[in-house]
């Protein structure tokens, strides 16, 4: 019999006012500006406690998150968590039904974002007893009780592996040293959340490692990746045996990587190791056999989805262009996931979080033309109540659909791009068209979902072309290794290909197009009008890398021997190609305004790229324009800084791009 076959609704919203900074409407119009759909989402997570009884709403309140727990049944406040003064909660989990460990996150009178050193407290629903359970500044004990207190003042950042859930008072909790260039094995910690007591269990066989338990949270597997990009896998039967290697492979091979155990002696795993696309297998640990359940032709899987009563996957996703998904099994859970997304055509599903038993879940309803939406999902009753929107000041029916599209690229490669175009009545011109490539530019891509800054373009007017070129992730291990040092060429084909083939068909006017991207997306915004001089009216480079070879001398990739090596297999050490491939040695063939965008304390790409392309611009006597953040890094984060950088670009692109 089908579970789940007809799912009742009952509109039941959580009250957020208190929570949400009440801004002046007509601020978010400034300059005919919509930038309402750029602001940080009004609740950034919401968890449901193991026993149902309540939920934790992580919430932004004067530009510091904060925690507000509720009843579940009768949505009554029972406390407010934070941090004081310049600190947040970064990060929450239920511990167990009546205590919660929270992340700090800190802000710093330099910097805008706020920055964490993986320092976790844990605290009882009430707000007593809190623990600084790990951290730099946790407690070390007195010399007696060291043994007692072995992550005290660890100089590490801790990531929680698991919660234990059968038992109440303890977690297991990684720790990854501070130092990038010395020791990078991570320790393994069992710590009480109650009086932050810990013991270390083990150091990694690894560099830079995760830990994997089973479904009674003992440490199965530990993966990790070394400082030559030597990705390994190691792999015991239990507690009391030694690590062997399961699995070692280098960046440009495929991988083998343990997803969720089948039984005690077999696991699902996601295998590219001997094709291209990555396939999902049943894995024999003793007989070293595996089993394909299935493998796409066009794409690699993109999420994995694992009940919380067993670990068991139960499906897994893929997304070529649209999302779509392959189930595992015949059980409840995937019951509920068809149902759901019968319930909700047109649009992805997450569950968020659940209880324990799977009775209630938290299930956050998205799409690309709505930001998100949370309702809390009775697995018993098969009801679904709605709890609250992500961004309550967006509205969806004034959204623009994301079209996905394919390409083919000038030596014959097919590719996918989405393309979003703007309202438009019937004998309406062509509309300008702002190309925006992706960052990474290896193993990055652009999916289907809401994209604020996408609907934002197309709101004032203009379409919106995204293109996942070679060295994009999810399209198997060929297309992303033909990235590999053709930053300044092949790469920028692909967008200019694409580019050709939208205004082939008549989406756009050919006479009116200009390129915006971020990060690798800025850098192609400035190299691709020199390929191709004649297809582009202006160009705006956000936070981008101009000079190739300063990536080896400043910002963290250089920081770590691992970046390094990375920077080696993807961009190569031919000084004479990365200097063509650098847009700040070839700005006298820069004919087209440029903005040219940056914050300051970037840590990825350093502002001297700004400075380096602003000086070589003006060396060449080219006309640009420029915005500087002194506290924004490699993207913005305060509102407002952000509000400004989205009013100065469009009213860029309307003077380059409209007659508006």
């Amino acid at each position: 019999m089908q579970l789940f076959q007809h799912l009742t609704f009952k509109v039941f919203p959580l009250i957020l006012a208190g929570f949400i900074s009440a801004e002046d409407l007509a601020a978010s119009n400034l300059e005919f500006v919509n930038v309402a759909l750029v602001e940080n989402p009004a609740v950034a997570d919401i968890k449901i406690s193991p026993d149902g009884k309540y939920m934790g709403l992580l919430v932004p309140v004067d530009g510091r998150n904060v925690l507000s727990i509720i009843e579940t049944e009768s949505r009554k406040s029972v406390n407010l968590l934070k941090f004081e003064s310049n600190r947040q909660i970064g990060e929450f989990h239920w511990a167990n039904e009546e205590r919660l460990l929270m992340r700090l996150d800190y802000f710093q009178s330099w910097y805008a974002a706020p920055v964490s050193a993986g320092e976790w407290f844990s605290v009882n629903i009430d707000g007593k007893k809190k623990e600084n359970v790990f951290g730099f500044r946790s407690f070390t004990g007195s010399s007696s009780k060291i043994k007692t207190h072995e992550a005290g003042g660890a100089r590490a950042s801790g990531q929680i592996v698991d919660l234990l859930r059968d038992d109440s008072k303890h977690i297991l909790m990684s720790a990854t040293p501070f130092d990038p260039d010395g020791d990078r094995r991570s320790k393994l910690y069992r710590i009480n959340i109650y009086n932050s007591r810990s013991k270390l269990l083990e150091t990694s066989p690894v560099e830079n490692a995760t830990f994997a338990t089973d479904e009674s949270g003992e440490v199965r597997f530990v993966a990790g990746t070394t400082k030559d990009l030597l990705d390994k896998v190691f792999y015991r039967s239990d507690a009391e045996e030694s690590w062997q290697l399961f699995s070692e492979s280098e960046l440009s091979e495929g991988a083998i990587q343990p997803l969720a155990f089948a039984d005690a002696n077999s696991l699902y795993v996601s295998d590219s190791s001997a094709s291209d696309l990555a396939g999902i297998y049943l894995y024999d640990l003793e007989t070293r056999k595996k089993t394909l359940i299935h493998q796409d032709s066009e794409s690699d899987p993109t999420n994995f989805w694992y009940s919380q009563a067993t670990g068991e996957l139960y499906a897994v996703e893929y997304e070529t262009t649209l999302p779509k998904y392959v189930f595992v099994g015949d059980g409840p859970q995937v019951s509920r996931l068809k149902s759901l997304l019968s319930a909700f055509p047109g649009q992805q599903v997450r569950v968020v979080s659940q209880t324990n038993d799977e009775s209630a879940a938290v299930i956050l309803i998205y799409s690309d033309r709505n930001p998100g939406d949370y309702y809390l999902f009775d697995t018993q009753t098969n009801q679904l109540q709605f709890l609250t929107t992500a961004m309550p000041k967006v509205d969806p029916s004034g959204l623009m659909p994301m079209t996905p599209l394919k390409f083919k690229s000038r030596d014959g490669h097919d590719m996918v791009g989405y393309l979003t175009l703007p309202a438009m009545a019937e004998g309406d011109p062509l509309p300008p068209l702002v190309v925006n490539p992706h960052g990474g530019p290896i193993g990055v891509r652009d999916r289907w979902r809401y994209n604020s800054e996408v609907q934002l373009l197309a709101q004032e007017g203009f379409a919106v072309l995204q293109v996942n070129f070679r060295g994009s992730g999810g399209y198997g291990r060929n297309w992303m290794e033909a990235g590999f040092k053709t930053w300044g060429s092949h790469i920028q084909f692909d967008i200019i290909d694409a580019t050709a083939e939208v205004l082939r068909q008549n989406f756009a006017d050919p006479d009116r197009v200009c390129i915006y991207g971020a990060s690798f997306g800025g850098y192609s915004a400035l190299m691709a009008p020199i390929l191709e001089p004649n297809m582009f009216r202006c160009a705006v480079g956000f936070v981008g890398v101009y000079d190739l070879q300063m990536l080896y001398e400043r910002g963290d990739v250089a920081d770590r021997a691992s970046g390094i090596s990375f920077l080696e297999k993807v961009i190569g050490r031919d000084d004479g190609q990365l200097r063509a491939f650098s847009p700040v040695y070839r700005a006298d063939e820069l004919n087209l305004p440029m903005l040219i965008i940056h914050g300051e304390q970037d840590p990825r790409a350093p502002v001297e790229h700004a400075e380096a392309m602003i000086e070589s611009l003006e060396n060449a006597g080219k006309p640009y324009e420029k915005l500087m953040f002194e506290k924004e890094g490699h993207g913005l984060y305060d509102t407002e800084a952000r509000a400004d950088m989205y009013r100065t670009i469009v009213g860029f692109l309307r003077r380059n791009l409209t007659d508006k």
